[in-house]
């Protein structure tokens, strides 16, 4: 891939990981239960840092990525609403940043 592809690419990413993240939020305000809080709002801070690693075309934003998914399965499963539709998104993600992983810093 090339660097232009890899810009592009990246940004667009960014973009619509931003999107998603600002109605993680606009949720956050819509939940009364105090779990949901302490849940969604780390979250949206590391998505914040993960679009800011992306933006940059940080190396660093994948793995941030992948623990961060990972630990958001476990917790899923632990609380026992794990669904395989909750692969869909960071599967597209981190095929994305992997196929550009060459071309970042």
């Amino acid at each position: 891939m090339t660097k232009k592809f890899t810009l592009i690419s990246m940004r667009f990413l960014s973009v619509l990981f931003l999107l998603f993240t600002l109605l993680d939020i606009f949720i956050l305000f819509h939940f009364e239960n105090g779990n949901k809080f302490y849940i969604t709002l780390p979250l949206s801070i590391i998505s914040l840092v993960i679009i800011y690693g992306i933006w940059r075309l940080k190396r660093w934003t994948l793995f941030l990525y992948l623990l961060t998914c990972l630990s958001f399965q476990v917790y899923n499963v632990i609380i026992h609403s794990w669904k395989p539709t909750l692969l869909i998104l960071p599967i597209i993600y981190i095929s994305i940043i992997s196929i550009n992983y060459k071309n970042l810093n």
